[in-house]
């Protein structure tokens, strides 16, 4: 009964702890998006008169002053690892975790190598870990070996990582939650809300059906009208006038008269013009059809 209680325990942990990473990570993400200079952060103390402007007060001010501080703006990979990626089950709970660290420390020392000199540029994107690594590491093992190494021990490990199929779930029953209340309780009717569903399709789509249609037709109309200028051109081949008459013809004599050469071939030359419009004809109305 033990191992079993233990396997269940388990088993419930594991189904809770993706979603505890997400809400955490969405936490965090608000955090940092309302993050201000003046407000209060282990480096920095000071309490501002106007008080604290970050959504999620003190605790999300000394959080995101931390992350910002340390990491820079590179400090918003922490929420978006929480959130968007996952890890494959071969690896620990703890392996995972430094996994994540390891990479973010190490993200943020490869991009601060790709900067020439320590600037507020520099500061603001990588915080004091870029600034640090980037004066340290210039002399040895140098920037191109540290970006190398960077990019081989990512490299390497990116194949434990793997897309978070919880948070896709997620925003597809968000999703679908928000349009049940526009639909019940906004100004949404389903007339409104299929408009609206058409108009996206109609936007986004490659090809919707009507622009098909539209495609089909007119090149029917070009075939058509090809079509029809051929009949033209070879009635017009075909048609006995002065201007296209058999030898016999133009002697005033009668059509069928000694079959020289001469005959013989403008009566080959009629019948591969009829067979070639017959043969346009059956493919390309058939292929449009």
């Amino acid at each position: 009964m033990k191992e079993f209680d233990t396997v269940a325990q388990t088993d419930q942990e594991s189904k809770v702890i993706p979603y505890v990473k997400i809400i955490l990570g969405l936490i965090l993400f608000v955090a940092m998006m309302s993050y201000n200079q003046l407000d209060p952060s282990p480096l920095n103390l000071l309490w501002p008169d106007e008080g604290i402007h970050n959504w999620l007060g003190l605790p999300g001010a000394l959080v995101s002053g931390f992350l910002i501080e340390i990491f820079g703006w590179c400090g918003f990979l922490l929420p978006l690892f929480l959130t968007v990626l996952s890890h494959k089950k071969s690896i620990s709970r703890r392996q995972a975790v430094l996994l994540d660290i390891a990479v973010i420390m190490l993200l943020t020392i490869g991009l601060a190598q790709l900067m020439m000199s320590p600037d507020a540029r520099l500061a603001s994107l990588t915080g004091i870990l870029g600034i640090v690594s980037n004066i340290q590491l210039e002399q040895f093992p140098g920037k191109l070996i540290t970006i190398l190494l960077v990019a081989g021990f990512i490299v390497r490990y990116s194949n434990h990582f793997l897309l978070n199929h919880h948070f896709i779930e997620m925003m597809q029953h968000l999703g679908a939650v928000l349009l049940a209340v526009l639909v019940q309780f906004g100004g949404f009717g389903k007339k409104k809300l299929s408009k609206l569903d058409g108009r996206l399709k109609k936007r986004f789509s490659p090809l919707s059906i009507a622009s098909k249609q539209k495609i089909m037709s007119v090149k029917l109309r070009g075939i058509q009208n090809w079509t029809v200028f051929n009949k033209i051109l070879a009635n017009g081949l075909l048609e006995i006038n002065p201007f296209h008459r058999l030898p016999s013809e133009k002697k005033g004599g009668n059509v069928m008269g000694p079959l020289t050469d001469e005959i013989l071939n403008e009566l080959a030359s009629r019948q591969l013009l009829k067979k070639t419009l017959e043969e346009f004809e059956k493919r390309y109305i058939s292929e449009t059809a």
